[in-house]
């Protein structure tokens, strides 16, 4: 059993009368749409754009203006997470293995496991991330506001997987350092 849970990029361009129907016929092929409103859709795509690509491709944010708003953007980050992994505990089942993709869901696996009505019964099932960007080292990772919570968040899953072991070894580090483990 197979399933794709994610954002519909162009969701809020479909007329409205036709999203329920499209809805339908997406969970017909096991794909569920995380549904954010369309303020909270663009918050998120500057949070990812403006703030968390260029951090972890090593560019420069100090003369960012979305710093400002910073605090908005990063508790829609979390909703879109939250409401992602309400969707995968809904679909999961004894040994499942869910595979989150990149830094857009840097923090669902902890929501699956303090998801209200998490069946704590489902034991055998694993979380994997793979990160498909670069992952900042300690020096540049250290400057962001809420990494013990990205951190954290992360060491729910079972595996994580980066592109190479420089980038895994800058996440070890950050845990070693920010952490102290």
């Amino acid at each position: 059993f197979r399933s794709w849970i994610g954002l519909l990029k162009n969701y809020h361009e479909i007329e409205k009368e036709k999203r329920e129907e499209l809805l339908i016929q997406l969970r017909k092929m096991n794909m569920y749409v995380v549904k954010l409103s369309e303020d909270s859709y663009f918050k998120l795509r500057r949070m990812i754009s403006s703030i968390l690509e260029p951090f972890f491709h090593y560019i420069s944010l100090s003369n960012n203006t979305n710093w400002k708003n910073f605090e908005e953007l990063w508790n829609t980050f979390k909703e879109f997470n939250e409401l992602t992994a309400k969707a995968v505990s809904a679909n999961l089942t004894d040994n499942s293995l869910v595979f989150l993709h990149d830094y857009h869901l840097l923090l669902t696996a902890s929501f699956i496991y303090n998801t209200p009505n998490f069946n704590k019964q489902k034991k055998n099932f694993s979380i994997g991330l793979f990160i498909h960007s670069a992952f900042p080292s300690h020096d540049i990772f250290r400057r962001f506001p809420y990494r013990e919570d990205m951190l954290k968040a992360m060491m729910n899953c079972s595996v994580i997987g980066f592109h190479t072991f420089d980038l895994s070894r800058n996440f070890l580090t950050n845990c070693k350092r920010l952490l102290s483990i």
